[in-house]
Formats: C-alpha cells, sequence, structure tokens
C-alpha cells in the first residue's frame, strides 16, 4: 500500500515537471532619451536622472543630445534635467517613456543668445566690450564674453530666462535686465557714444585727401580714435564717450594741425569740426631750357619728389 502511494506521488510529480510551461525573466529593456532646446536644438552634456521608489539612474547626453537608461518603457518615473550642472531646466514626476515620442524630452534651455553692442544711435558695432550675463533663476550661472568686430557676443547653449547683463566699454559700464527665450534670441544695448565729424581744407579752402586724424584724451596718450579723410576731406572719429578731446592730424606723417586745447567737447551728442590744416596743393607746370614750351607727358616722361626735412612727402 505504501509502495502504491510513492508510486502514484512520483508519477504526479513527473507530470508537473514536464508539463509546467517554462518562465523567463526579462531584463528591464534599454531606452534612450533625446534632450531638445526651446528652439530645437540637441543638448549636450545635459545631466538627466530618473527615479523610481526604489531606484535612482544618472547620466549625462553624449554629443547628440542622448542617454540612455535600462527603465520599463511603461512605467512611471520622475525625470529630471539639469543644465548647467545643478541648474534644474526640466521637472516631471510622472515620466512615461511610452508617451514621449521616441523619447524626445523639450527642456528649458535656449541653444545660442546673441547680444549685440551699439553706438547710441545703432550706427557703429562696438568690439571689444566685456559682456557679463547672470541668470535670475540662479546667480550661479554665469557668462562673460567680449564682443566681436560686429559688437556681438554670443552665449550658449543656456538656460532661458531673464538675465542681469553687463556690458563695460572703457570707462562705461551699463547695466540692464533682458529675456533669453525664443522670441528674443538676440538683444541689442546701446552705449552712449557717438561721432566726431571732421571736415579738413587747405589753407585755399579746398577738401584735402589722405589727412590721419586723430582724437586724443591727452596730447601724451594714444588716440581712441581714428580715420583717414576721404577725396570731399571728411573724416568720421567713431565711438567717442563723453568728453573733452584734443584734435590732431597728419598728412604724409606730417603734423599740419593740432588743436591748442580739448576743443572737441562731446556731450550726450554728435560734433562736427571744420579744420584748416598747413598744407596747400602744389602744382608745378615743367618746361623746357630757356621756359618756352611746356614739357608734356606724352614727350617725356618725368619723375618728381617734393622733399621735406629730407623726407619724401609727395611724388609725381
Amino acid at each position: 500500500m505504501v509502495k502504491g502511494r510513492a508510486l502514484i506521488l512520483l508519477t504526479i510529480m513527473a507530470m508537473i515537471i514536464f508539463t509546467a510551461t517554462p518562465i523567463t525573466v526579462k531584463a528591464d529593456p534599454s531606452v534612450t532619451i533625446k534632450i531638445y532646446t526651446l528652439d530645437g536644438k540637441r543638448l549636450p552634456g545635459a545631466f538627466v536622472q530618473i527615479k523610481s521608489d526604489t531606484t535612482t539612474l544618472n547620466g549625462t547626453t553624449n554629443s547628440n543630445g542622448e542617454v540612455s537608461f535600462d527603465i520599463n518603457e511603461t512605467a512611471v518615473y520622475r525625470l529630471e534635467v539639469f543644465y548647467p550642472s545643478g541648474n534644474s531646466v526640466y521637472e516631471n514626476p510622472e515620466f512615461n517613456y511610452s508617451e514621449t515620442e521616441s523619447g524626445k524630452v523639450m527642456v528649458n534651455v535656449l541653444s545660442s543668445w546673441t547680444i549685440r553692442v551699439w553706438d547710441h544711435e545703432e550706427r557703429d558695432p562696438v568690439p571689444g566690450a566685456n559682456v557679463t550675463i547672470t541668470f535670475g533663476g540662479n546667480n550661479s550661472v554665469k557668462y562673460s564674453k567680449l564682443t566681436g568686430d560686429d559688437g556681438k557676443a554670443s552665449f550658449g547653449p543656456l538656460p532661458s530666462g531673464s538675465y542681469e547683463v553687463v556690458v563695460r566699454f572703457k570707462d562705461i559700464e551699463k547695466e540692464s535686465t533682458e529675456l533669453a527665450d525664443p522670441d528674443h534670441k538676440t538683444v541689442s544695448i546701446t552705449l552712449p557714444l557717438y561721432r566726431v565729424n571732421v571736415e579738413v581744407k587747405d589753407r585755399f579752402g579746398s577738401p584735402v585727401e589722405g589727412v590721419k586724424v586723430y582724437l586724443k584724451p591727452d596730447l601724451e596718450e594714444d588716440a581712441i580714435s581714428e580715420d583717414e579723410t576721404n577725396v570731399d576731406g571728411e573724416a568720421i572719429l567713431k565711438l567717442i564717450p563723453n568728453g573733452r578731446y584734443y584734435l590732431e592730424a597728419y598728412l604724409k606723417d606730417i603734423l599740419v594741425y593740432q588743436s591748442e586745447g580739448k576743443e572737441i567737447h562731446v556731450s550726450s551728442s554728435d560734433e562736427s569740426r571744420t579744420i584748416t590744416v598747413n598744407a596747400a596743393r602744389l602744382n608745378i607746370t615743367v618746361k623746357d631750357y630757356d621756359g618756352v614750351d611746356v614739357i608734356k607727358g606724352e614727350d617725356l616722361r618725368l619723375k618728381g619728389e617734393l622733399v621735406k626735412g629730407g623726407k619724401t612727402v609727395e611724388e609725381v
């Protein structure tokens, strides 16, 4: 009787072993999250954190703005993105990968933001101005750059929002609050800088071309602006701060004008000045040995030099 029961038990166990359905435990699939800026650019270098009740996963986006995690596509997680490190730009306590567009997440970051610095009428760009911006939402997010020849300083990627902007140029410092967002990707800032328009004439009242004009705070100091007169004898000295200045002019490296005092006064507007330089047009007629016939270029090619103090100042 005992043997019969044992035989029946073994038979039942064998049936269970051979008829049970195999169970396969699958690991969580790897999913890729793609981080985008507000203006649709991939964001590299963003710190991404995913949390559940039992797990915290961290990662940093690669050069394509992507980061991968082993998570369940249909489970709910808390997702937070930081850019730069320590500054939160996205938070979703109910992140579900299956509900996204192939893992696309748009965060509160702008790919680029440009500040352009101008003179007071936005005519002349200001190169070499120091531009410092501080994020209003986090004072530790701070950037600084010099403007290029086009007066532009470009930043980014950077958190979108309000920034305290400080522009320094020479002795000028200007503060303002500006908004960095997709509708304000370029911001213009004007400084109290002006023009001095100089008209140069010779002793007979004719315009003089090729005169180099310099504006100086003091005669011993370097010029803060310079220009060369055009065919109409006009020079434009740009980006001049308020103040009083000396004016100097050189023709062929010879000083032909120097103001006795600080005759140029710039006070919140452009200034114009006409000066008469110690120069005149010299017309020379060449005749033959007896002074009767004029020698023309088609008859004989001549070359002449005008020399002052042992230095050639003009050739014809």
